[in-house]
């Protein structure tokens, strides 16, 4: 429901709904592999073009796909989106996308990818908005890194994060920057990506799909641990902060959040996993959007 029946209870923006997830034509040769249909796309890191992946109705693609593998070590990935199958159970017509992605093994440690995802709105008043960048990540022993860049129009993005296994402990930290300012063109946009697995879990920042106009820095750090054999326990710390400051805008601190999670596998067939996430409010502006929020949830995924 989309507006709750008791007004007291939070909005589940999950439709009451049936849909094929994916449902798609599928072709295999000459090194290569091609897609036609309902399908999931997932590109880099899924910042910019993803599943969505944790809703009920997790977001694909009606497109033409081909991955090509003749090089060595170079994968080439193109598709035609010709709609999006979205999260609230609608089919959005207005968004297209070319999706140009290369990757490269550069060596045992390290990859490489160019992209360049190329999106044409069809309603009026909606502008052309194509992206083009360049993302790094591996691992090396203990070590694993991933930078991400990208360009859009006027405005720019960057992402780090360095983690590290020390026995059953895994430790990492990373920041991200997004873009904004007065001018539309210099807020960076994340496209169709899967928005809640960035920025924290309580979602306070999910505008970034439209561009928000400070813009945002995001720090953060995050430890996990096995408990025994099976039970997976995180927690994650994000600190922030508006990129840009604009005219009569808001700058400043956003705010903090702590995020929580545990994952068990009852058995290979049925896990279970709860999240928590608790959002405190930073400076106390009239256009600090955000606010304070806890969220708790609890989700059980069987697969057959």
């Amino acid at each position: 429901h989309y507006s709750p029946e008791d007004p007291a209870y939070d909005t589940v923006a999950d439709p009451e709904a049936f849909r094929f997830h994916q449902a798609y034509l599928s072709y295999s040769g000459y090194d290569s592999t091609g897609r036609l249909g309902a399908q999931e796309i997932l590109l880099d890191n899924q910042r910019f073009i993803g599943n969505v992946g944790w809703r009920l109705n997790g977001q694909s693609f009606n497109a033409a796909a081909l991955a090509n593998h003749s090089i060595s070590n170079i994968t080439l990935y193109y598709a035609y989106v010709d709609s999006i199958n979205a999260t609230d159970g609608t089919i959005n017509h207005d968004r297209r996308y070319h999706l140009f992605n290369a990757e490269w093994n550069a060596c045992p440690v390290s990859k490489l990818a160019a992209y360049a995802y190329l999106q044409r709105n069809e309603s009026p008043g909606l502008d052309k908005l194509d992206t083009y960048g360049l993302r790094s990540w591996g691992t090396w022993e203990s070590f694993r890194h991933e930078a991400l860049l990208a360009v859009q129009r006027d405005a720019y993005y960057g992402s780090l994060f360095g983690g590290m296994d020390i026995d059953v402990i895994d430790f990492g930290a990373g920041i991200e920057y997004i873009s904004g300012g007065n001018d539309e063109n210099e807020r960076f946009q994340t496209l169709n990506g899967t928005a809640h697995k960035f920025n924290g879990w309580a979602d306070q920042f999910l505008g970034t799909g439209g561009g928000l106009e400070a813009g945002l820095v995001d720090l953060y750090g995050q430890v996990s641990a096995m408990a025994g054999e099976k039970l997976k326990l995180m927690g994650v710390y994000h600190y922030f902060n508006t990129a840009d400051e604009t005219a009569g805008g808001f700058k400043g601190e956003y705010g903090q959040e702590v995020d929580l999670m545990a994952s068990y596998p009852v058995c290979p067939e049925f896990h279970l996993g709860a999240n928590f996430a608790y959002y405190i409010k930073g400076d106390n502006d009239a256009d600090n959007f955000t606010e304070d929020e806890t969220v708790f949830w609890l989700r059980g995924t069987l697969h057959f």
